[in-house]
Order: C-alpha cells, then sequence, then structure tokens
C-alpha cells in the first residue's frame, strides 16, 4: 500500500484504487475509479474539506472563480512539477475555453467538445485529467451531481513516439562508445540497472559500494530520491512512491566500469558547483535530467554515437529482462513499481536474492547475445 500525504492508496487493477483517510477520528475507505492522481486529488480535498469551514449551499460559479479558490489552493501538497504542469494546461488550455462557464452547466457534451478543440493529444489528454480531477472537487462540494468526464468521452488516436532501442548484443560496444561522456555514470546506471533518468543523476558516490556473491562482483546502488526541473528551477525530492525507495543490484558488464570510475565523494554527475549546503549535497550538485537529455543529444551527433533517449534507457533494461527470462513480478518490483495483482502489492518483496536473479540473467544474455552475432 503507498503512502500519500493525505492518507493511504492501494492499487486494486486497472483505473481502480482503494483510498483510506481519516475523518472525525474514524478511519474511512472508498474505491476510486481513474488513475492514482485522481485517488490523489480525492485524499486532497478530504483533506481540504475537513480542515476549512465551508458556507452551506454553496452558490454556482464559473469554472475560473471554482479553479482560483478551491483547486489551485490544492497545489501546496502536490510535487512542484505536478502543480506547475496543472497551472500551465489550465493557463494555456483550459481557461480561456471554460473560464466564463458556470460550474453546474458542464455536461458530457460540451466535455467531449471542448477536448476535441484542443489540437496536440499528448496535451488533449493532459487537459482531460486535470478538468476530470476539478470535476471530482466540484462534485465533492456540491456543484455537479456527477463528473461528466467518464469513459465514453472520446479523444483523437494517440499515436506513440518510436522509441530508441539497443540490442543486447550492442551492449559491449555501446559501453565502450560512452566513456568518454561526462554522462557515462548515469547511463550504465540506467542500462544497468533500470534506474530513471530522475534518479540517476542524483545517485551520489556514498550510495554506490561493492559487493560479492558466490565469487561474482555487483554494485549496489541506494535509489532514494529524484531531481525533476520545473520551470527551469531543479527541484530535489523523493522517489514517486514507497516502491521506487529501493537497493538495485548491477552485475556485469556494468559493476566494474560504475565502480572502478566512482568518484571521491558526491554526485556521480555533479554540476559546476562542487561545494555542499549546510554539510548537505543540494539540487545545486547535480546535473537536471533537462541538461542531461539536451547535451547527451549534440554529443552522440558530434561523436557518430546512435543516440539512444535517456527516457528509453529504462525500456531496454526492461525488454533485457524480458528477453532473457526474468519474472514479470520481480522486474517490476526492481524498477519500483507497485506491481499489478494483490500478490505482488501485499504477498511479494524484493530481496537481493531475486535481485542476482535479475542481475546474472542480464549478464548471461548479454554474454550470449555477442556470441550469437559474433
Amino acid at each position: 500500500m503507498a503512502k500519500s500525504l493525505f492518507g493511504s492508496i492501494q492499487r486494486l487493477g486497472e483505473d481502480r484504487y482503494r483510498v483510506w483517510w481519516t475523518q472525525n477520528g474514524q478511519r474511512k475507505s472508498r474505491v476510486i475509479h481513474g488513475t492514482r492522481d485522481d485517488a490523489e486529488l480525492f485524499l486532497a480535498t478530504m483533506r481540504l474539506s475537513t480542515s476549512v469551514v465551508r458556507e452551506e449551499n454553496v452558490p454556482d460559479q464559473t469554472w475560473s472563480h471554482y479553479y482560483a479558490t478551491a483547486v489551485r489552493p490544492t497545489y501546496v501538497w502536490l510535487e512542484p512539477k505536478t502543480s506547475f504542469e496543472y497551472e500551465r494546461i489550465w493557463t494555456t488550455e483550459l481557461e480561456h475555453r471554460i473560464g466564463n462557464t458556470m460550474v453546474s452547466a458542464t455536461s458530457r457534451n460540451m466535455a467531449q467538445a471542448v477536448l476535441l478543440d484542443i489540437q496536440a493529444t499528448s496535451v488533449q489528454r493532459a487537459a482531460l485529467r486535470l478538468w476530470k480531477k476539478m470535476c471530482y472537487m466540484a462534485v465533492g462540494d456540491g456543484l455537479l451531481n456527477r463528473c461528466p468526464i467518464n469513459r465514453s468521452i472520446k479523444l483523437k488516436p494517440h499515436v506513440g513516439r518510436k522509441k530508441h532501442m539497443l540490442d543486447a548484443n550492442e551492449a559491449l560496444d555501446y559501453l565502450q562508445a560512452i566513456q568518454s561522456i561526462k554522462y557515462r555514470r548515469v547511463f550504465r546506471l540506467m542500462l544497468g540497472g533500470g534506474l530513471s533518468v530522475e534518479e540517476s543523476c542524483v545517485v551520489t558516490a556514498e550510495d554506490v559500494r561493492p559487493w560479492e556473491y558466490r565469487g561474482r562482483n555487483y554494485a549496489l546502488v541506494q535509489v532514494d530520491k529524484g531531481l525533476v526541473t520545473v520551470n527551469g528551477q531543479k527541484h530535489l525530492k523523493g522517489t514517486k512512491n514507497g516502491f521506487r525507495e529501493r537497493e538495485m543490484i548491477i552485475g556485469e558488464p556494468f559493476a566494474t566500469p560504475i565502480l572502478m570510475d566512482l568518484p571521491e565523494e558526491g554526485p556521480l554527475c555533479p554540476s559546476k558547483i562542487k561545494y555542499k549546503t549546510d554539510g548537505e549535497w543540494t539540487e545545486l550538485n547535480y546535473t537536471s535530467p533537462t541538461t542531461i537529455t539536451h547535451n547527451w543529444r549534440d554529443w552522440c551527433k558530434a561523436h557518430d554515437v546512435n543516440y539512444i533517449r535517456p527516457g528509453d534507457m529504462r525500456t531496454i533494461w526492461s525488454t533485457w529482462q524480458g528477453e532473457a527470462g526474468s519474472p514479470d513480478s520481480l522486474i517490476s518490483m526492481a524498477m519500483g513499481h507497485a506491481g499489478a495483482t494483490t500478490r505482488d502489492r501485499n504477498y511479494l518483496e524484493s530481496t537481493r536474492r531475486s535481485l542476482v536473479l535479475l542481475a546474472d540473467n542480464l549478464t548471461e544474455l548479454i554474454e550470449d547475445a555477442d556470441e550469437i552475432y559474433s
């Protein structure tokens, strides 16, 4: 069960979450149909509704007024990147379309027309998510009888971006090709351990240590934080959820380069600022994911290296594990996912033995692939 700032959330299945919160000293729960963000927002709404005194028979109001007085105040409990994206979607896409509309006048047909008027499919879906959250809040405040944005809403077909992949037989050559770039330490963690770029760029030398098991060498990596860029500013934060805070075991051919290339202390991917603040490493000391992605593309072009989007390196690790025959449940836990089944969420724990299994499977896959193509 994942912790929330406002209660607890348990994933029951696709688009279904059970939430728990405390109200008037009593433990309450409810099933929310939607995304995890919907469940989080419901809990935030309950916290807001129980922490302030509301007048009965709240008069109808426009969406602009409701956003400013009820929705925006809940952003103080959200991550900076999430609140920034919500504010951007409202300002650029929704405010001029629905701002002057009365909340009670919102219908499914109206919502359908407004969303289809948005051109970019990804932005269209982001607008739907935000507006749906706002509607749930309006239902809780008595301004709507039910949420008009439901499964019957039709959106433009979304064409997924083609991902940059790397075959297992290319892994050794790729590690050799990238060893001169200053971001190499981050990429080794992503390709060898399935870490995200937000997690990898804040790993420090203190988070990595050597480990030997049954005559094999491994790198143990502690994953407990992440870095995001919001409106040009870096924000150091915790992982997305409790599952993402984890220990990762990385085997060969990645372990030795990782361990041999550690700095004496501090970030594996440092920024230009080398000093600590109050004895701690802060967001000022790390290179942001945005900078890494931008410079990495230019570096690959200049050095004639196959460009792989940093976000796709986590996908490559997962794909390799699937090719190696690793169990899906262990792959999910190693990546910090909550899991899709009750067993995964409540009755399965990530152990060093399971992580060694994944590391060894990947080692053998790369060795076998290299032999097959040699």
